[in-house]
C-alpha cells in the first residue's frame, strides 16, 4: 500500500483579482484626496462627487478673491487638498440638508460687500460651521436708507 501524502508547495502564478467600478472610484478619490484641490481636474472627479465638487471650487476661488483682496497670504488655500476642500461641502449637501440655493445666498454674502464673513469663513469647514449664520443674515430684510424711502415715497405719489 503506498501512502498517501500532500505535498505543500508554493504557487508561482498570481492571481488578479479584478477590482469593480465602484472599488476603482475609492482607490481613485482616496489618491486624489491627498492631491492640491487646484491641480485636481474635473474628469478625476467620480460623477456622484461633481456638484460637490464644482461647490467646492467655486467658494476656494472665492475664498483666495477675498484673501488676495486684503493683502493675506493664500498658500494655505491654495495648497489645501482636495479632500480639505471637498469633504466639507459634501457633508453640508448630504447630512445636514443644505440646499443648493442656501450655498448661493451663502456665496453672494461672501462675494458682497458685506466684509465681515469675509474675514471669518476662508475654507470650507468653517462655511460648514457658520452657513446656518450665514443663510439668517442673507435673508434678514435690508435696512432702507431714509433718503431711498424718500424717493420710494415720491414714486407712489407720482403713480
Amino acid at each position: 500500500m503506498s501512502k498517501q501524502c500532500t505535498k505543500r508547495v508554493q504557487s508561482i502564478a498570481s492571481i488578479d483579482k479584478q477590482l469593480n467600478l465602484k472599488q476603482l472610484k475609492l482607490i481613485n478619490l482616496k489618491t486624489l484626496d491627498k492631491k492640491p484641490f487646484f491641480k485636481v481636474e474635473k474628469s478625476e472627479i467620480p460623477e456622484s462627487y461633481l456638484g460637490c465638487f464644482q461647490w467646492a471650487l467655486k467658494f476656494q476661488e472665492l475664498f483666495l478673491k477675498n484673501l488676495k483682496n486684503k493683502g493675506a497670504p493664500t498658500k494655505k488655500i491654495e495648497m489645501a487638498s482636495l479632500k480639505d476642500f471637498l469633504a466639507p461641502v459634501r457633508l453640508m449637501i448630504e447630512k445636514d440638508g443644505v440646499s443648493e440655493g442656501q450655498l448661493q445666498l451663502a456665496y453672494e454674502l461672501l462675494n458682497g460687500s458685506d466684509e465681515f464673513w469675509k474675514g471669518i469663513i476662508l475654507d470650507t469647514n468653517k462655511l460648514k460651521e457658520k452657513i446656518g449664520q450665514l443663510i439668517a443674515q442673507a435673508k434678514k430684510p435690508v435696512k432702507i436708507k431714509t433718503m431711498d424711502l424718500m424717493v420710494q415715497h415720491k414714486i407712489q405719489k407720482y403713480d
